[in-house]
């Protein structure tokens, strides 16, 4: 039977308030997802699989079952950050604006309402590291100091932006950043996959604590304004964005230069760092950039971190191939 005109319209009427819920739910999940700022959990990713391919290569047997339980424990920690985050610094977040690292989410500044349930879901989160972090410790008898790193990274999380602490806002916030970054993110793909903690976990992560100085700096500098408006004690704030590059520069060549030690006089057995050396001047590269043209505006300062923030990625897939080359080579 063909419908009229107007009993199209009408269906058309009474199908409409039957979608909205639905559209309704679509929004809401939306917000969400972008308050978890899911680059930066991929990033996480990333590293940790580089800890643990690191494992692999020093001897450790490959559970794909433990290694995935492991991560959720990291994965959990790591998405409440952004929640934390987003919600602790709501206030400060105003002066400035968002790009696509740093100045928040946007989201609570658009809709304050949901800033409470912001606040319960990063502490959710946290509930489910812990609680993931018990039933792992137990179900592969993790040493007794594994549930602490576990707690341990979950508090520092939470009082980087949270009151009274605030790491965030302090001297040193790019030291703690740069220890979460470079030692706790591999090394907890390490621990996962070993069950332990040894003198060659050091010597990998010295270099990767160099990237995450710089990977702290970069995503600082578009923020400069508003966290001297702020009164935030980040290096950016207290000394400029010149410092900063040449600061950032430092650090990324530190990296390379730590990777070449390492390889010279304390190699791992059976593993050439030679090459992370040279894929670690991508970073150099792109901090150098930075730092020779300066970068006075936000939006080139924006432009320039996030090519550091991008080499810094490249360079965890660069390192997480060379690593599965080498394994796959092994047998």
């Amino acid at each position: 039977m063909i419908l009229s005109p107007d009993e199209n319209l009408f269906t058309c009427r009474r199908a409409a308030p039957l979608m909205e819920p639905v559209r309704r739910m679509g929004s809401v999940l939306h917000l969400w997802v972008r308050l978890g700022r899911l680059p930066f959990l991929l990033a996480g990713m990333a590293g940790f699989l580089l800890g643990a391919l690191f494992a692999l290569l020093q001897g450790a047997a490959w559970d794909p079952a433990r290694c995935l339980a492991g991560y959720f424990v990291l994965g959990f920690a790591h998405l409440s950050v952004s929640y934390s985050n987003d919600y602790f610094d709501r206030e400060s977040d105003w002066s400035g604006s968002t790009t696509p690292f740093s100045g928040g989410s946007g989201v609570l500044q658009q809709h304050p309402g949901i800033a409470a349930a912001a606040r319960g879901f990063a502490l959710f989160l946290i509930l489910l590291s812990l609680l993931s972090g018990a039933l792992f410790a137990a179900a592969y008898a993790m040493p007794w100091w594994y549930l602490l790193v576990v707690a341990g990274g979950n508090a520092i999380g939470w009082w980087y932006s949270a009151p009274p602490l605030r790491l965030s806002v302090r001297r040193g916030a790019e030291l703690v950043t740069a220890a979460a970054v470079g030692a706790l993110v591999p090394g907890m793909g390490y621990v996962t996959v070993s069950g332990t903690a040894d003198p060659f976990l050091a010597l990998f992560c010295a270099p990767l604590v160099c990237m995450g100085v710089a990977f702290a700096l970069a995503v600082a500098m578009p923020d400069m304004e508003s966290d001297v408006q702020s009164g935030k004690g980040t290096f950016i704030a207290r000394h400029g964005r010149q410092q900063g590059w040449s600061a950032l520069l430092l650090a990324a060549a530190g990296m390379s230069c730590c990777y070449a030690a390492v390889s010279v006089l304390a190699p791992p057995a059976g593993l050439d760092f030679w090459p992370l050396s040279a894929a670690s001047l991508v970073i150099v590269a792109a901090a150098a950039a930075g730092s020779r043209t300066g970068c006075r505006s936000r939006h080139c300062t924006v432009r320039a971190a996030g090519c550091v923030l991008a080499a810094i990625v490249g360079f965890c897939c660069i390192a997480d191939g060379y690593f599965l080359l080498l394994l796959c080579s092994a047998g």
